[in-house]
């Protein structure tokens, strides 16, 4: 399956990385007209009118099942026995022997199998299990939950046949709850009692649990009243509180202190309260690796990462690890893609993708060798206000583009990676590469006619501030300006024969444009930790879009392709000789 990550580093950039990365997952239908309304509605470029065909496109890696509960087993059964990774929506199953065939069936199949509890893969639940494994509130003597909400009028709800009754519809959220928190412990005791409806269903049920170590848990749950739908942890030491909605919460109160973990807003209108925390669920980072174990094993602690590795080769043999984030620095990209490309697994290295051509060639060659996907993260690309600037240019709507300048400085000079040349450092691979990326990205990866660049250097050998200007076919031009001694305006304007568009500060992370004067706004979600970059929530938009490609079976992005990195590391390496950086990797 193509969702489950590996970081490779566990610094700054990877934190943030942890912190973005979220993405969700179309469903599919039974009618083969509903399903071509969803996915014209939905931009899903294939639809099918029974599961089997969607069993046998070659192209899916991994299925949403999210039918009926009555129907979850035989359909799982059905994409499991086909090759297919499976998220099932919750419940699993009707019983125990069902759940138990799909665990069976997964197992024989080798494939990866998850239960859709989305609340476990919310901010929230992360932040919930992190103050439990640092004891926040002593030991845990008791926890409450509570699930209410009137759906006697929901079929699906009350009849048996459907699968009806509050149990499997809403309580299923207050028992994982408490199973969560209790670490998957199995209760000593469950006493029940509740009510019936005429169709045989349970309409309202109260729960008691008693678990080792005198704890206790109580769950009420109903589809005839309104309850108040949270959960509270009650410890020695203090309490935890989720606030309703518990089964797809943002606020959490520790000790009386409340904090929002607010969830990305829909494109779309939602059926569901806080349906775009389903994205949570859909993508997850399963392992981290650093050259220190204790580096790893931290990192892991803080963002809740079940795996942690001591140097890059184990994660590379970790088997439950299917696509790496490549964040360490500058002159190691090359070697560990290497490493993953040689083990086959799917890699989104950051920028810049190595130090010269030749390395980037080298990287390029292993990845089509072992047939893997690889990606340079120009995460600038997928933000939303470049996908509007690529919208306008393909309709033409700023005329014919005839210059574009973009700059980009910021003081660095006190920052040791940007400075030593050991470490990469100097302003065009570590600044001036987003001025030209945008530049190579409004002229659709067309390669310059000719190359200017003049620029001073540091005492250590790299480019402090440089200057460059590249003529393009057609009488088009192009300048930009980066520096890590000063700090720039740091924004981007394309201009046409019609109108300008304008991208202001900070051209690198987009949130605003502003075309023929007017200013539309682009926000990034916000983010549930603190970050270390600005605007690094946006690293999810180039999650998303290795994923997509993963689902597609492509071997690379359109929109950031191995053509594109192969150029940029072409004109950069035409401006370190005219300026005169050269690298240690230059020699090799």
């Amino acid at each position: 399956m193509a969702t489950r990550w590996g970081l490779c580093g566990a610094g700054k950039i990877s934190h943030d990385f942890s912190v973005a990365m979220k993405t969700c997952l179309p469903e599919t239908t039974r009618s083969l007209d509903r399903a071509q309304e969803f996915a014209k509605k939905h931009d899903i470029p294939k639809a099918y009118g029974s599961y089997e065909e969607l069993a046998n496109d070659p192209d899916i890696d991994i299925v949403y099942v999210g039918v009926l509960h009555t129907q979850h087993c035989k359909v799982g059964l059905l994409f499991l026995k086909a090759g297919k990774n499976v998220l099932c929506e919750k419940p699993f199953a009707m019983n125990s022997r069902q759940v138990q065939d799909l665990v069976a069936e997964a197992k024989q199949s080798n494939v990866f199998l998850m239960e859709a509890i989305w609340s476990r893969c919310f901010p929230v639940y992360a932040e919930v299990r992190r103050l439990l494994a640092e004891e926040a509130i002593g030991e845990v003597k008791l926890v409450k939950a509570y699930f209410g909400s009137p759906q006697l009028h929901v079929p699906r709800s009350v009849e048996k046949e459907l699968g009806g009754g509050a149990l499997l519809d809403i309580g299923v959220y207050c028992l994982q709850f408490v199973l969560m928190v209790f670490g998957g412990e199995r209760p000593l005791s469950i006493q029940a009692s509740g009510v019936l409806l005429d169709s045989g269903v349970d309409e309202s049920v109260v729960v008691a649990l008693k678990f080792s170590r005198n704890r206790m848990a109580f769950c009420a749950f109903s589809i005839s009243a309104r309850l108040p739908n949270d959960a509270v942890i009650c410890g020695t030491e203090g309490s935890i509180k989720v606030l309703g909605p518990m089964h797809c919460p943002t606020t959490l109160m520790v000790n009386d202190k409340e904090t929002e973990y607010p969830l990305p807003e829909p494109q779309l209108p939602l059926n569901f309260t806080n349906s775009t925390g389903l994205r949570y669920e859909a993508q997850e980072v399963v392992a981290v690796a650093a050259r220190n174990l204790n580096d790893a094993q931290n990192f892991a602690q803080k963002h809740n990462i079940s795996h942690a590795y001591g140097s890059y080769e184990e994660l590379s043999r970790d088997q439950d690890v299917d696509v790496v984030y490549i964040g360490v620095i500058h002159p190691y990209h090359v070697k560990t893609c290497l490493i993953f490309a040689n083990a086959k697994k799917h890699i989104l290295c950051e920028k810049p993708l190595a130090m010269n051509t030749k390395e980037v060639q080298e990287i390029l060659s292993a990845a089509k060798r072992n047939n893997v996907f690889l990606m340079e993260a120009v995460w600038t690309r997928f933000f939303p206000a470049s996908v509007e600037i690529r919208r306008l240019l393909s309709q033409g709507e700023a005329g014919d583009v005839k210059m574009v300048r973009s700059e980009f400085g910021v003081p660095l000079l006190d920052v040791p990676r940007a400075v030593q040349k050991e470490l990469g450092g100097g302003g065009l691979l570590d600044v001036g590469i987003y001025c030209l990326q945008f530049i190579c990205m409004v002229y659709n990866g067309e390669k310059p006619e000719s190359i200017q660049a003049v620029g001073i250097c540091t005492e250590t050998g790299v480019d402090e501030t440089v200057v460059v200007t590249l003529k393009y076919s057609k009488n088009r031009m192009a300048v930009f300006t980066c520096s890590i001694s000063v700090q720039l305006p740091n924004e981007a304007v394309i201009m046409g024969t019609k109108y300008s568009i304008k991208v202001p500060a900070h051209m690198w992370c987009p949130t605003c444009l502003i075309v023929n004067g007017k200013e539309t706004e682009f926000p990034v979600p916000e983010p549930c930790m603190p970050l270390n970059f600005l605007n690094s929530t946006g690293m999810r938009y180039e999650a998303q879009e290795v994923r997509q490609c993963l689902l597609k079976g492509l071997k690379e992005s359109a929109l950031m392709s191995h053509s594109d990195s192969l150029l940029l590391a072409e004109i950069e390496d035409e401006i370190r000789r005219q300026v005169g950086v050269v690298y240690p990797q230059d020699s090799k």
